[in-house]
Formats: structure tokens, sequence, C-alpha cells
């Protein structure tokens, strides 16, 4: 399953139904296929750029959001609580100011290629069982089980 929701959401992309440089109109997005696929526990992405969204399932049923350059372009990552619709965000913690998607998990060092200067899709964000080139593109996207 996150190999085909990683495949669907690059399309996506490719096709400029979202912006690999605007991720603020991921976040419904992602949390729309987090409901539809109950099996998936997160999905993810990171541009060049340094911008950053994770979407991930909690245990009370809503989502953990985390945005870095995307709706703020400061550097900060913030952390979000929502309900199960992925609404009535709320602050969670202060924000992070030492936080870089190119080193840090989920999108691990292991998603770049060498020698080129683009992320592959990946489906999983950690190297090992179910991590899986889904083509190439401007940042790397994830899906994890």
């Amino acid at each position: 399953m996150p190999e085909l929701v990683t495949r669907t959401n690059a399309y996506l992309l490719r096709a400029g139904q979202f912006s690999s440089t605007d991720l603020s109109t991921l976040d419904g997005h992602f949390v729309e296929q987090l409901r539809l696929f109950p099996e998936l526990t997160g999905l993810a992405i990171a541009n060049e750029a340094g911008a950053f969204l994770n979407v991930a399932r909690s245990d009370d049923g809503g989502f953990s959001i985390w945005q870095r350059n995307v709706t703020a372009t400061d550097g900060l990552l913030y952390r979000y609580r929502t309900d199960s619709n992925g609404q009535n965000a709320a602050a969670e913690g202060p924000a992070r100011s030492n936080y870089d998607p190119h080193r840090d998990p989920p999108m691990t060092p292991g998603t770049r290629r060498p020698r080129r200067p683009q992320w592959p899709l990946a489906a999983g964000c950690h190297p090992g069982k179910g991590s899986r080139s889904a083509g190439a593109g401007d940042g790397a996207i994830c899906a994890d089980l």
C-alpha cells in the first residue's frame, strides 16, 4: 500500500495537482489518504529547499502534523495535533530550530541517489523492508506502514 499511495502522490505532483514548492495544500490531502488507508501510519514530503510536511496518525484517532517552511518560512519545525478530520489544529510543544529534513528522520540520507541533484520518491521513509524507489522528483515523498 505505501508504494501505491506514494506513486499516486508522485503522479499528482508531476501532473501539477499539487506543488512541490508550496506544501501548504498537502496536509488535508495527506489526512484524507490516511483516513482512506488505515494501514498507513503516516505520509511525508520534503523538497530540496528544505520545506517538510509530515502527517501521522495519532493513537487518539487524530493526526500529528509537522511542518517546516510550509506556512512560515523561518526554518523552524512546528508540530500540531488535529482531530480525526484533520481540523482544529493546536500547537504541540515549542518549535524545533535544529531540524533538517535532508539529514534527520524520516527523510533519511538513504533516500538520496548519488550523483543526482534530485531525491527519489520513496515508499517507506526508512531503509530496509518496504523501501523501494518510486521514480524521481525534486523532493522526497513517503508513506509508512
